[in-house]
């Protein structure tokens, strides 16, 4: 690691553990200074020190669990028409990227809020957080129902 990137590491850190129990969270990562729920906009947050990043996710329609807060992709400029008819492959390749990649990336750096969009993505959302050690996850909806199914289901 350059030693810049050390020392902003270290800072980072520090920061965090001054806060106490108070927790910062970038929404859609860094949303102002990238395009949202991007692994570009999550590097931006967790660099600023942010604690968490919340992001949302949907399902394609080759059953991946990607970051996307519309349900088509339309507004962030990343396509045309509704993720869940489209394969990962195609949307990965216009830079929205899998839940399993930002895992991948935030390496436990931070926390992770994960939005549940789409119910149909929960199940499948549900597997990838099993096999996930590092970084600790919390998963909302705004779908009352859905928040029902997610604590009955719960995590064994």
């Amino acid at each position: 690691m350059r030693n810049g990137a050390n020392s902003r590491a270290t800072g980072t850190r520090a920061m965090r553990e001054r806060r106490g129990n108070v927790k910062i969270f970038g929404h859609r990562g860094a949303m102002a200074r990238a395009l949202e729920n991007t692994i570009e906009s999550i590097g931006i947050a967790i660099d600023a020190g942010a604690d968490g990043v919340e992001i949302d996710i949907r399902l394609t329609a080759d059953g991946e669990v990607v970051l996307l807060h519309d349900a088509t992709l339309d507004r962030t400029g990343q396509g045309h028409g509704p993720v869940a008819e489209a394969r990962f492959e195609d949307v990965n390749r216009v830079g929205v990227p899998s839940l399993s990649q930002v895992l991948e990336f935030i390496d436990g750096r931070c926390a992770l809020n994960v939005e549940i969009k789409a119910p149909e993505s929960w199940t499948r959302a549900r597997e990838i957080a099993r096999g996930e050690k590092k970084t600790d996850i919390w998963f909302s909806s705004f779908n009352m129902g859905l928040m029902e199914t997610v604590v009955r289901e719960g995590f064994p």
